[in-house]
């Protein structure tokens, strides 16, 4: 069963609902926050642009997340190339960022980084980063509404 951008759209609608009702207790993990790094902005930048030149293709998996998926394309190049690239066999888009918590997802998602993307599984890797310093007091509960 493929997933349209109708559906994905109304995912993220529902993940705005939660959102928004959550808002009131001011969760870190649920607002949606950009980060200032040059180096994260430049790959902002670079997944959109990524996003517009493959506008007509429709990918296998699309990847959310934080280090352990941006990963993929630095430290196992060979393999990301072979099986996840856009030439690769399962044609893959990697929007994995090191060092991402839930609310740097949440802020490139409504940036546009899934803005008319087609993808056929969605897969999210998020949560990790949301309780290391400096912020390891944030209640587990809260990331997982993040996610």
């Amino acid at each position: 069963m493929r997933m349209q951008t109708v559906e994905i759209r109304l995912m993220f609608s529902l993940v705005a609902v939660l959102c928004s009702l959550t808002a009131a207790a001011n969760l870190r993990c649920v607002t949606p926050v950009a980060r200032e790094e040059a180096e994260w902005q430049a790959r902002h930048q670079a997944k959109l642009a990524e996003i517009v030149a493959n506008s007509n293709r429709e990918y296998g998996v699309v990847f959310i997340g934080d280090s352990a998926l941006a990963n993929w394309e630095v430290k196992n190049k060979y393999n990301w190339r072979y099986w996840f690239s856009n030439g690769g066999k399962l044609r893959s888009l990697n929007l994995g960022f090191d060092g991402d918590s839930t609310e740097h997802a949440l802020w490139r998602i409504a940036n546009g980084e899934l803005d008319g993307v087609k993808a056929r599984l969605v897969v999210i890797n998020l949560g990790r980063d949301c309780t290391r310093q400096p912020f390891a007091d944030v209640p587990p509960a809260d990331v997982v509404i993040g996610v």
